[in-house]
């Protein structure tokens, strides 16, 4: 299922008491990512996605963990962040805080 002209979701399973979200990169491999930018950002986006959507109260509510794994378009894994309840009980940065990891040329930073 593509999510936007830069991510697809290839395939969701549960595991270990949690959901796990598997996504492809689809314009970069992995080594074009700075995986520490990346992480920083997703985490960021993640969190309050997670900590805030009404979509996601079952998560929140029961504790349920969610994984979320970023491949580039050769296969190799970026990263993966995980969420749980513990991150939603001290929220980072708000979202319009966070540095966009795509520069103005489309490249990640």
């Amino acid at each position: 299922r593509v999510i936007d002209s830069e991510t697809r979701l290839d395939t969701i399973t549960v595991a270990n008491g949690g959901y796990h979200y598997f996504y492809t990169m689809v314009n970069y491999a992995s080594s074009e990512i700075d995986e520490e930018q990346f992480e920083n950002t997703m985490r960021g986006i993640l969190t309050n996605s997670v900590c805030t959507l009404e979509d996601m109260e079952y998560f929140r509510e029961n504790r349920v963990p969610l994984g979320y794994h970023y491949r580039g378009k050769n296969g190799a894994m970026i990263t993966k962040v995980v969420i749980t309840h513990a991150d939603c009980e001290v929220l980072g940065q708000p979202e319009g805080d966070l540095v966009d990891p795509i520069d103005g040329a489309g490249q990640f930073r």
